[in-house]
């Protein structure tokens, strides 16, 4: 589920809808059904993982064998598709980057150029927030990964906190594990019980 300009867009089993949020209306299918370049969605059922909303005249549908670029009738908008290198189980949307994740990689494509940017070696790492940029690693120990443009200014910030505090976050959630957040010297510290 996404909104993209007051419309609520719900993914389905080969297909998206858009609902209008603020007055009545029927749902408007984001893939034409006369569309014959699209026909295969159709006949070979295929979830649906994520949209992005590229312009108010452009979308990205992602399901789980293709990446399909639509404008805002449902019809194809640019000739070639986005193409998996592995079987995703989640996509994500961090402008201008999709994130599509599978069990052993995250793989990175550029969506206004289409191309493939970088893929992340990481295994069974998943998402923790709706732009991917906060991520988890289920391996021996649990890991948080963090996910960032180096080109953009943007910096992960860490409350301030006081002189009492500790540098390292301890919490057990149940007696066989135990999980702790540190953070580097002069970037903060965390609480306990934060």
């Amino acid at each position: 589920m996404a909104i993209f300009s007051e419309q609520l867009c719900v993914g389905f089993q080969s297909g998206f809808l858009r609902y209008p949020l603020r007055r009545e209306g029927i749902p408007y299918r984001m893939l034409h059904s006369h569309d014959p370049t699209l026909s295969f969605i159709a006949q070979q059922p295929v979830d649906a993982l994520c949209a992005v909303e590229i312009s108010s005249i452009e979308y990205l549908l992602c399901f789980k064998s293709v990446g399909i670029y639509t404008d805002s009738r449902g019809l194809r908008s640019r000739p070639g598709d986005l193409m998996w290198p592995a079987v995703p189980t989640d996509c994500r949307y961090n402008a201008p980057y999709l994130l599509v994740y599978s069990e052993n990689a995250v793989d990175i494509f550029d969506v206004n150029s289409a191309e493939w940017v970088q893929t992340v070696p990481l295994r069974k790492v998943r998402p923790l927030n709706s732009e991917g940029s906060l991520n988890i690693l289920h391996l021996e120990t649990i890991r948080l990964i963090y996910f960032k443009n180096k080109t953009s200014e943007d910096e992960l910030v860490f409350p301030e906190t006081s002189d009492s505090c500790q540098k390292q976050m301890i919490r057990h959630i149940d007696s066989k594990r135990r999980y702790s957040f540190r953070v580097p010297r002069g970037k903060g510290t965390l609480c306990k019980g934060l």
